[in-house]
């Protein structure tokens, strides 16, 4: 798939089969990496730029930052499976659970740690504030039982998935 603009990054599938591009258009650019040949082309429905995450099995989504929505794309027919509203923006995150049952989503660097739990089978969300300064990423254990959301004043909370309370904050790992 070519393109004129410029790539602005890259994303690869944790069973390293499928390579995503995204340009300065919010246009993703998937790629086979086995065979080295171009396999579909996604568009944001506003061309603004986006980021994206992979779930376990190669599914995409990807985060509008302008709109603040998110869409799942099956990577297998190039089309979209589902979109929802979400917290997204500048300096957010998001990540699936392994089984895939929920992804959560983080907001803005103002947010002050407002994250949005979505069970992605029946589409229902909770939001919950884990009160974390400057949050900068999240992510879940291996079997989606806690989630972590980690700050740019290094620290990190994790919290329990199902009652979405604080089991521990973990400290100074990131500070010289």
């Amino acid at each position: 798939i070519g393109t004129d603009l410029s790539i602005r990054n890259a994303l690869i599938s944790s069973d390293c089969s499928v390579l995503v591009a995204g340009s300065n258009d919010g246009r993703f650019h998937v790629w086979d990496v086995q065979s080295g040949t171009a396999s579909c082309q996604l568009s944001s429905h506003l061309k603004t730029k986006t980021t994206a995450f992979f779930d376990r099995n190669s599914k995409l989504l990807t985060a509008d930052r302008k709109t603040s929505s998110h869409v799942v794309w099956d990577l297998s027919t190039g089309q979209p499976i589902e979109s929802w509203p979400g917290t997204y923006s500048t300096n957010s995150a998001c990540a699936f659970s392994a089984d895939d049952r929920w992804a959560l989503t983080l907001g803005s660097l103002q947010s002050k740690g407002v994250c949005v739990l979505r069970d992605v089978a029946s589409g229902h969300e909770i939001q919950t504030n884990v009160k974390i300064s400057q949050p900068s990423d999240v992510a879940f254990s291996s079997k989606g039982k806690l989630f972590a959301v980690s700050s740019w004043q290094g620290y990190v909370k994790i919290c329990s998935t199902e009652s979405l309370e604080e089991i521990v904050t973990l400290r100074d790992f990131l500070l010289s």
